[in-house]
């Protein structure tokens, strides 16, 4: 029995193996491994250009958000400015309506004194006469002034 084998039939044996090896890369493996590289590229710039829109989408949405805090700033000082303003309008109302009252009280207070006055000169009158006439009754002559 023997180990190593002749080289002649080796060699002719090998080669249809070599031929087919080479025909094989030329016919199926070079395309596939450049389509396999194509695919690659490929999916490396839609990674890298996911990359981007996702660094772009970020910025964007970041910028969005200061955006939305600013405006959100300005809303509540045109609301502080709108209640400020509303206040001072509601202040100078009541104000308004404070004097108007205060007018009509007074009005109504030297209307009461004056109406007061009228009714204690009348009174002082009404009593004088009065009471000459129940002192008259009482005393059944008139009273001498």
């Amino acid at each position: 029995m023997q180990i190593i084998p002749d080289l002649i039939p080796t060699l002719v044996l090998t080669l249809p193996f070599l031929v087919t090896m080479a025909a094989l890369h030329l016919i199926f493996f070079k395309p596939l491994f450049a389509y396999m590289e194509e695919r690659e590229g490929i999916a490396s710039t839609a990674r890298h250009e996911a990359d981007d829109y996702a660094k772009a989408t970020t910025a964007k949405l970041e910028q969005l958000e200061v955006q939305l805090v600013e405006a959100r700033k300005r809303a509540s000082a045109i609301r502080a400015e709108a209640r400020a303003e509303a206040q001072s309008e509601e202040a100078g109302i009541l104000a308004a309506a404070r004097r108007e009252a205060e007018a009509k009280v007074e009005a109504a207070v030297q209307e009461i004194g004056s109406e007061s006055a009228s009714a204690a000169a009348t009174l002082k009158g009404t009593a004088a006469t009065l009471s000459a006439e129940i002192a008259h009754q009482v005393l059944g002559r008139p009273l001498a002034s």
